[in-house]
């Protein structure tokens, strides 16, 4: 009896954790998802941070590689996600918050991505590897405007949650 009970509280707890993923997912896609995350103010309140990217960004091959070779990194980081994970899903979930996969490519142990973004019109982009072996997916970011891209690094940290 014991054990019926303890897998039925697991399978409630399953059930429980996918309905917040569902509402979490369908919430992002009204929202920007900094727009979602709180950030304690000096004061102790709850205020949301003032970076959303923007609905529809799109680049051209030749313009993302001149903008990279001349851009300065502003951002670099590993995110540790689940091992095992396909590039579709990496795709789709960064898809999900207006973060365009222009390539992606496979290595030796997993894949390597290109993607593009903009926030007030200023293109983000950024450079990233997954290793499906270890599940570090480390990231490259390179902005016209600077200071977005530490930003852009919480926001992809961010959209990825469902994934670690």
């Amino acid at each position: 009896e014991e054990e019926e009970e303890e897998e039925e509280e697991e399978e409630e707890e399953e059930e429980e954790e996918e309905e917040e993923e569902e509402e979490y997912q369908a919430r992002g896609a009204k929202v920007g998802l900094l727009a979602q995350m709180n950030h304690k103010a000096a004061g102790g309140k709850k205020v949301a941070p003032k970076f959303q990217l923007d609905v529809g960004a799109t680049i051209d091959g030749p313009s993302y590689q001149a903008n990279w070779k001349t851009l300065d990194t502003s951002a670099a980081s590993p995110v540790t996600l689940r091992k095992g994970l396909t590039a579709d899903e990496i795709k789709n979930t960064l898809g999900r918050y207006s973060i365009v996969c222009l390539a992606a490519g496979g290595l030796p142990s997993g894949v390597k991505f290109y993607f593009f973004a903009t926030a007030a019109q200023k293109g983000i982009f950024s450079e990233c590897t997954y290793d499906s072996t270890s599940g570090v997916f480390s990231l490259t970011i390179k902005s016209i405007q600077p200071e977005a891209g530490p930003l852009f690094l919480s926001f992809v940290k961010g959209a990825l949650t469902s994934l670690c």
